[in-house]
């Protein structure tokens, strides 16, 4: 008997003490380091497979660290317990640590972002301490002008881990889409690499654009960018679709009112909407009699729209490119 409760102690301070030692080798893992040894050397142009792939690393890493999925209160509760801070696992952590592999990988410091999603009823949250999940950041990289997001903290609130997201929708998504799809933030914000995020949200397509500026900015300071030429807006003409709505898209504009027709698996449909600025709103409906509202925002160039439509009380993704 006390040969069995002598093994049983020593088996249990045995895990105890692995559990501590993982616990503190999670709180200081390098990232950085951990990039570092990704980093195929100064010959080699980094793109978009390549930030892909090192964030996806990444999401192997932290499922071996048993790292929590901190997406609520549970997860805030098994991050203090396991490491005595409540942050382990948050978006905010999840950024830091993807941020910097991604620099020690070889990305540049002025190619690294943090996207910012701020939420409705942010100051009663923050007066009422009851801030979680209200706003919410992910990391972006600026590769050729483009804007793409590496979530990995929704990868894991979606399926439950962090392993997996080689093949996610979050992992490379583009930074218009990404809006769409976190669409209950009423705004966004952008943050450099290790700063503090921008004051006022705005718009996502000033957001895009005030990225690629500031990317700019950073890497030549002492250059001032071209001007990009203006583009009118303009929803005429055909578009194909290319999210879960609309197979085919015609649309003519006459001043700010806007009228179209489309296709969408065998059926067929019309809009119609008024445009501000960039922004269309509007109702659609179908030889089905079904309909609902939309609302659509051109990019920059002319060249292609994302947006979202509602049926029956939910929200679908619909966006474009310009034929």
């Amino acid at each position: 008997m006390k040969r069995s409760i002598s093994r049983r102690v020593i088996l249990a301070g045995c895990f105890m003490t692995s559990w501590c030692v993982l616990a503190a080798q999670t709180q200081s893992f390098d990232w950085f380091a951990f990039g570092q040894a990704l980093n195929q050397g100064p010959q080699h142009v980094l793109g978009s497979a390549d930030a892909r792939a090192i964030v996806a690393k990444v999401a192997d890493q932290m499922a071996r660290m048993n790292v929590p999925v901190n997406t609520g209160w549970g997860g805030r509760m098994s991050s203090a317990a396991q490491y005595g801070r409540q942050d382990v696992g948050t978006c905010t952590w999840v950024n830091d640590a993807v941020q910097k592999a991604l620099h020690g990988a070889g990305f540049r410091k002025d190619q690294i972002f943090g996207v910012i999603g701020v939420g409705e009823g942010r100051g009663k949250a923050m007066s009422a301490g009851l801030w979680l999940n209200v706003d919410h950041i992910a990391p972006a990289v600026v590769i050729n002008k483009q804007v793409l997001t590496f979530d990995l903290w929704h990868h894991s609130y979606d399926t439950g881990g962090f392993a997996g997201m080689a093949s996610s929708s979050w992992n490379g998504r583009d930074l218009s889409s990404w809006c769409v799809s976190t669409q209950h933030y009423t705004g966004f914000m952008y943050s450099t690499y290790g700063a503090q995020p921008m004051v006022d949200p705005v718009h996502p397509q000033a957001l895009q654009e005030m990225i690629v500026e500031k990317q700019f900015q950073q890497r030549y300071p002492h250059l001032k960018p071209k001007k990009a030429v203006k583009v009118e807006p303009s929803f005429s003409g055909n578009w194909s679709d290319f999210t879960d709505a609309a197979g085919t898209l015609r649309m003519t504009q006459e001043g700010s009112r806007v009228t179209g027709a489309y296709t969408h698996h065998g059926t067929n449909g019309s809009l119609s909407g008024t445009l501000t600025g960039r922004t269309l709103r509007g109702t659609w409906s179908n030889d089905l009699k079904l309909s609902g509202s939309f609302v659509f925002e051109l990019s920059a160039d002319g060249r292609s729209f994302s947006g979202s439509y509602v049926y029956d009380g939910k929200t679908y993704s619909w966006s474009g490119k310009k034929n």
